[in-house]
């Protein structure tokens, strides 16, 4: 057995072998061991750890002979990381960088990272064992969000497919229309030749009939006179006759005379139909409606109490990965979990400090503000909510939002700082190119992967890119004093106004609209922090604040903009 040839399976199974060759087991083969790859972390026999070698791109992995092995256990694991850096592969990923927070080669942290201050090999930096529970709840909970995209792009595909087919229907019908219109006219007017040529015609018969037989009267007349006379009288009486029959000939031409005329018939089209054809350069247009440039409505309104120990001051709200809504309640110092069907309360979380906004960090996390203890505390979302870990700042922390591995945390007033889920600061955005305060009254952030988002009771909406470099400011009659904001699922972002009421803004700040309201929404808000927040399917508005009672409204996309 020693040889590395291949014993059928039927015969012997690897019971009788100390060490069985992982590749040809998964041949449905058993071939006897004589090597260890570290870095695959299998064994193999004779023959194919020769195929093994020969593969340039696992030339550097670490084999070991069976005596090496033979102590180890199938479970061996190396005290090195074995995974190959998938930008330079000749490396193994054995390093990590604390101020991003993600791992690499020693030459990603060379390019990369040479300018951080924290990067460590990984074998130095891990000194106990790593819990994985927590990422691979939250991984599997991706996979499913995944599916569930997928589903969606699927079914948006076949609703795609049948949307084409409708308006190639919707074309070729309009194509009939025109046709059909076109066969009318066009019979219409070759009646209407038919008729005219046809009273020309019978005319001009009529006409040639009546003088066929003064034809024939001339042609006998001449027949007469030029035919021998039997006397001088009957000459007489030709001749007379001749004159009798040219003065009836003459009379009846002269009866005919005035209609005697070339009658030339034309077509002439009508020049509107030209002038339309020439105008119109297309058959039609395809455009493309987005709903996020469409203004929601709302339908209708149900209030649900949340009632707690304090009266409620919800200052924030987000949506978690499982659906539910995440409330933020400042006076009870607690995260509100709404069901995602009912929006009832279906668990209270007691924090440590005083929470501002919150926002959601992945599929199975979230993570608050709390002010009073300058801290970020991030909250796990399972069956029950509980605390993972948390950031310690050194301001008192507002407003926050997450966005493609980055915390984005504001203090009370003037700047926005951009933190790793570390805890390492990294940016801070405060004034503009001009040396000018960007903000002055932070209330509410909300970012997406170009564009960050803040609200500021006193300049209104004020748009950034991930630089920090300003973009765009909205303020003015229609918003003077922002005092909430969400940015929803489907890219629009909703702002609340003191004065005016929900406002809807474009990604890049382009103004949609006011949305429309009932005469009796808002009446349970104060003056002071506003929350807005929309469910997953954006088919309802959660709006809240100094209240024990938040109001739900049922929405829907109204006419685009």
């Amino acid at each position: 057995m020693a040889n590395g040839d291949n014993i059928n399976i039927n015969f012997l199974s690897n019971e009788t072998i100390d060490k069985v060759c992982n590749i040809c087991k998964r041949k449905d083969k058993i071939s006897e061991a004589e090597k260890f790859c570290i870095d695959c972390q299998e064994n193999h026999c004779l023959k194919c750890v020769k195929v093994h070698e020969d593969v340039p791109l696992l030339g550097n992995h670490e084999i070991l002979d069976k005596d090496q092995f033979q102590s180890c256990s199938s479970a061996y694991i190396p005290m090195s990381p074995t995974d190959q850096c998938e930008r330079h592969t000749h490396k193994h990923v054995d390093m990590y960088c604390e101020n991003h927070d993600v791992v690499g080669c020693s030459t990603c942290m060379a390019v990369d990272h040479r300018s951080c201050q924290g990067r460590f090999y990984i074998s130095e930096y891990i000194t106990n064992d790593v819990t994985i529970d927590p990422i691979e709840e939250e991984l599997k909970s991706c996979e499913k969000t995944l599916d569930e995209n997928q589903t969606f792009f699927q079914r948006n595909k076949e609703r795609l497919l049948k949307e084409k087919s409708s308006l190639l229907e919707d074309i070729k019908g309009l194509r009939e229309k025109i046709n059909t219109r076109l066969d009318k006219l066009e019979k219409k007017i070759l009646r209407e030749v038919n008729n005219v040529f046809t009273g020309l015609i019978e005319e001009a018969e009529k006409l040639f009939n009546l003088l066929q037989p003064c034809k024939e009267s001339v042609k006998a007349g001449l027949h007469k006179l030029q035919s021998p006379s039997p006397s001088v009288q009957q000459t007489f009486v030709n001749y007379k006759r001749g004159i009798q029959i040219a003065n009836y000939v003459d009379q009846q031409l002269g009866n005919i005379s005035t209609q005697k005329q070339n009658i030339t018939v034309d077509f002439i089209p009508d020049k509107r139909m030209q002038v339309l054809l020439e105008e119109i350069k297309c058959f039609g247009q395809v455009k493309q409606h987005y709903s996020k440039n469409s203004l929601l409505e709302i339908k209708g309104k149900v209030e649900k109490s949340i009632t707690d120990r304090s009266k409620c001051n919800i200052v924030s709200a987000c949506v978690a990965g499982d659906g539910s809504i995440i409330l933020s309640d400042r006076s009870n110092r607690n995260l509100k979990r709404l069901d995602d069907s009912t929006f009832a309360v279906s668990e209270v979380y007691q924090l440590s400090g005083c929470p501002w906004q919150v926002c959601t960090i992945r599929q199975r996390k979230v993570a608050v503000c709390l002010t009073d203890i300058k801290t970020v505390e991030f909250v796990s979302i399972g069956n029950k909510m509980s605390t993972s870990n948390d950031i310690k700042t050194d301001f008192m922390c507002f407003a926050l939002a997450y966005s493609c591995g980055y915390l984005y945390i504001s203090d009370s007033n003037t700047s926005v700082y951009v933190y790793n889920l570390s805890g390492i600061k990294l940016k801070q955005f405060s004034m503009d190119s001009s040396g000018n305060n960007l903000f002055s009254d932070i209330r509410i952030l909300a970012v997406n992967r170009s564009r960050i988002y803040v609200t500021d009771s006193w300049k209104g909406l004020v748009i950034l890119d991930t630089n920090g470099s300003s973009t765009g400011k909205v303020d003015g009659p229609k918003l003077k004093s922002a005092y909430g904001g969400s940015l929803t699922a489907d890219g629009s972002l909703l702002v609340y106004d003191n004065g005016s009421g929900i406002l809807q803004y474009g990604e890049n700040g382009k103004f949609v609209g006011k949305i429309p309201k009932p005469s009796h929404t808002y009446k349970n808000t104060v003056w002071g922090q506003i929350t807005i927040c929309c469910n997953k399917q954006m088919t309802k508005l959660i709006l809240a604040g100094t209240s024990d009672k938040i109001e739900v409204y049922r929405i829907s996309y109204g006419k685009e903009k």
